[in-house]
């Protein structure tokens, strides 16, 4: 029944738009456009679905001690052979544990160099990008420096649960070894940021209106727009005011210093304004006070649920697009289903 209702709705909107109503939809719809517009216009200078990602809990520091355990595979360009080894390591984070430097190393390895069986036992100190050490070979009975770098190509491992590209290289053995470190079993990965570096919004615009609003009752909705989006850009700028530095500091505050001595131009009033506006600009829309009323609240109740409340759950995010205009468009489609359903209960009642 839902979506019968659904459909009838959808293929009236033309009839709709060519009657009193359709003409009250346009108006009101180009209200509710200016609202969503500047909330726009915050959006993109406050700049810092596919699904909003997972919102790990960071508890503390990463632990002291860790065991992993790996495989590697390369070849051995002086003895041209190739050589392969199973590794299993002991890591203490060191005093920097957040980046790594001075993270102390000790490792076992067991592997084959062409026929041969070949066990090692290393020592390791981690300076940036590398880390840099030194094992004893049990079958040449030597010591050989060793350079290994451990890197991932997205965050929280290569299959989300700590693994990592390793690449080691022997100088003097002219030998390169490259495979992947593992986490489990050994350890229980925890995850501690989100593992996506940005967040990816709806994309879209919200259209502008083609209709002039200059003569009787479009200028006074005009006039009423023009206060609205002058309150909502104040109360922004005074919740979060964008102050130079140093020299130029006095400069950019006085501007916030003489709006709010002006009269009737406080926060408080500017929210007053706004609100005020938003139930006028509709009353003209609709030619009827309580409708202008319940439209500005269900204008508003759409703004905040569908527009601001998903972007500023975003906060901090790298979002892609920087802007909420998809939100906005989403939303001004979702309101402008409610004035055609309205019209159409409307038709019906008559």
């Amino acid at each position: 029944m839902r979506v019968d209702r659904l459909s009838q709705i959808r293929n009236s909107r033309s009839d709709v738009f060519s009657s009193g109503w359709g003409r009250l939809n346009r108006t009101a719809i180009f209200a509710i456009l200016l609202c969503l517009d500047a909330v726009l216009c915050q959006a993109a200078d406050n700049t810092e679905t596919k699904p909003i990602p997972e919102t790990p809990v960071s508890m503390g520091q990463p632990a002291r001690l860790r065991r992993n355990w790996g495989a590697l595979g390369g070849y051995d360009v002086d003895r041209s052979q190739a050589t392969g080894r199973l590794l299993v390591y002991l890591t203490s984070t060191g005093r920097f544990p957040a980046i790594g430097i001075g993270e102390q190393a000790l490792e076992a390895t067991a592997g084959v160099t062409g026929s041969d069986f070949e066990a090692t036992f290393g020592a390791y100190l981690k300076i940036p990008l590398i880390r840099i050490g030194a094992e004893y070979t049990f079958l040449n009975d030597k010591i050989v420096p060793v350079l290994s770098a451990f890197f991932t190509p997205r965050r929280g491992g290569m299959f989300r649960h700590g693994e990592h590209i390793r690449v080691d290289y022997h100088p003097t053995e002219s030998e390169i070894l490259v495979g992947l470190t593992f986490n489990w079993p050994l350890n229980k990965y925890r995850v501690t940021r989100p593992t996506e570096k940005s967040t990816s919004l709806p994309k879209g615009s919200v259209p502008k209106p083609s209709a002039a609003l200059d003569t009787g009752d479009g200028a006074r909705l005009a006039e009423s727009l023009e206060r609205i989006d002058h309150a909502i850009r104040w109360m922004d700028r005074m919740l979060t005011p964008r102050f130079h530095t140093g020299k130029d500091f006095e400069k950019s505050a006085d501007g916030y210093r003489q709006h709010v001595r002006m009269a009737g131009h406080t926060f408080a009033v500017e929210d007053s304004t706004y609100h005020a506006e938003l139930t006028a600009a509709f009353t003209l829309a609709s030619g009827d006070e309580r409708n202008g009323r319940e439209l500005a609240r269900q204008a508003e109740s759409i703004i905040l649920e569908d527009v601001v409340i998903p972007f500023n759950n975003l906060f901090g995010w790298n979002k892609k697009p920087h802007h909420a205009g998809g939100l906005a468009e989403t939303a001004l489609d979702k309101f402008e289903a409610i004035l055609v359903e309205e019209s159409i209960l409307q038709q019906e009642d008559e």
